[in-house]
């Protein structure tokens, strides 16, 4: 059933679907969209965007902040998230680029300041482990200051 929405939404126009029974829901509601990487999915944009005039109130994202996922960022405004989440791998390039490849980690870094810089709510959230527990929330909260970490 699922599957079948997914492949359904990939293939076919928003505009063709039905609005939920009994019309958009005015009740508060939140939805956090996260994957994978979210927003690698071809409709992530429509996605949030839909998930406004649906009548969610507090869309959340996470995301790995590299490359595609700023872009995605650039073509979206601060009012379609309640917040951004971007979730680095470790603290600093010794940790995170291990797992994300050389140079992933300033990458991630950009796409934390970037959303910040425009006004959306932007936080840092990072897994802790045996590899990055030295670095991970220290480093990051020093780091970013103007994000919530």
């Amino acid at each position: 059933m699922v599957g079948n929405l997914v492949n359904d939404a990939v293939r076919g126009p928003f505009a063709r679907r039905p609005a939920p029974a009994g019309g958009v829901s005015r009740e508060p509601g939140s939805g956090t969209i996260l994957g994978g990487e979210p927003t690698l999915h071809p409709r992530y944009e429509d996605t949030i965007r839909l998930a406004g005039q649906l009548g969610y109130e507090h869309v959340i994202t996470t995301s790995n902040g590299l490359r595609p996922a700023r872009r995605k960022f650039a073509r979206l405004q601060p009012n379609d998230f309640a917040y951004v989440q971007i979730s680095p791998d470790g603290g600093s390039p010794a940790t995170h680029d291990v797992v994300r490849g050389p140079g992933t980690f300033d990458e991630t870094m950009e796409t934390v300041g970037e959303p910040a810089q425009r006004g959306f709510d932007t936080r840092i959230i990072c897994t802790v482990n045996k590899a990055n527990q030295g670095d991970c929330l220290a480093d990051l909260a020093a780091d970013a200051p103007a994000v919530h970490a």
